[in-house]
């Protein structure tokens, strides 16, 4: 009975998150469909790169973020290593040629060889199963591809 009900689940979500994704914005209007249409336009967009990507695993649903805010594993959000926060990224799996846009509200993924972690909604949205080369394209004023190094200072004391 448990496997019929994850399978049942698993087609229910893979059949619905490009719609909760339509939803989303067609609830505010038309004004906010026709910036969707523009965003959706990869020529919009001032960088692109290639990557790879996963995504979030559940038990992190419902724990803060790096920004504050509460992962959810239903929005269109991802973590990276080095792009601002609120930063808009189109991200398309050259796979599947499906795209969608999301918001960065996170910081990783903490794996070395992984640049973008999805949400579960972004992810299925997508067609992405596990990890795989993603299609990126932003306006993140600060773009780098490489993750922000720390910086180290010094301060010498006075006295001696």
């Amino acid at each position: 009975m448990k496997i019929l009900i994850i399978v049942i689940s698993l087609t229910l979500i893979n059949n619905f998150a490009p719609v909760l994704a339509q939803d989303t914005v067609v609830k505010n209007g038309t004004n906010h469909t026709t910036k969707l249409a523009n965003t959706l336009d990869s020529s919009n967009y001032k960088h692109k790169f290639t990557t790879k990507a996963c995504f979030y695993a559940n038990k992190f649903h419902g724990h803060k973020t790096a920004s504050g805010e509460l992962y959810n594993k239903y929005k269109f959000t991802a973590a990276s290593k080095s792009l601002p926060f609120g930063s808009l990224v189109l991200v398309k799996n050259p796979h599947t040629g499906k795209s969608c846009l999301v918001r960065i509200n996170d910081r990783g993924p903490f794996n070395k060889s992984l640049d973008l972690d999805l949400s579960q909604a972004a992810a299925y949205a997508i067609g992405l199963n596990g990890t795989s080369k993603v299609i990126c394209h932003t306006n993140a004023n600060n773009y780098s591809q490489k993750s922000p190094k720390p910086k180290l200072t010094i301060k010498k004391s006075k006295g001696n």
